[in-house]
């Protein structure tokens, strides 16, 4: 994982005030959901993880994975934009170091 994506997820978990274990877990509270599918689609984002592997990763099926990424998108638009410009922000710091 790299560390734009590892920072960004920290980021969503803290503002969300849930953790790791929250989000891979088989919970559907609300509180849940809407970190959980951020997390998605930042992983989603970063172009190296398929469906199949985000959906291993939180031990899922590919198809919900599909499922909640849609429902973020109409759901969440604004969450969207606030996340992966933290995202771009950090992959931006990282290059900058190396």
């Amino acid at each position: 994982m790299n560390k734009a994506l590892e920072k960004t997820i920290d980021k969503i978990l803290d503002d969300y005030m849930i953790t790791l274990n929250d989000v891979k877990g088989k919970r559907r509270f609300t509180t849940i959901l809407e970190p959980r599918w951020l997390c998605w689609h930042i992983y989603r984002m970063t172009k190296e993880y398929s469906l199949e592997d985000i959906g291993w990763t939180f031990q899922r099926d590919h198809t919900s994975i599909m499922n909640g990424l849609s429902q973020l998108k109409e759901k969440h638009p604004k969450q969207i934009k606030i996340y992966e410009e933290y995202y771009r922000a950090e992959k931006e710091k990282e290059k900058q170091l190396d």
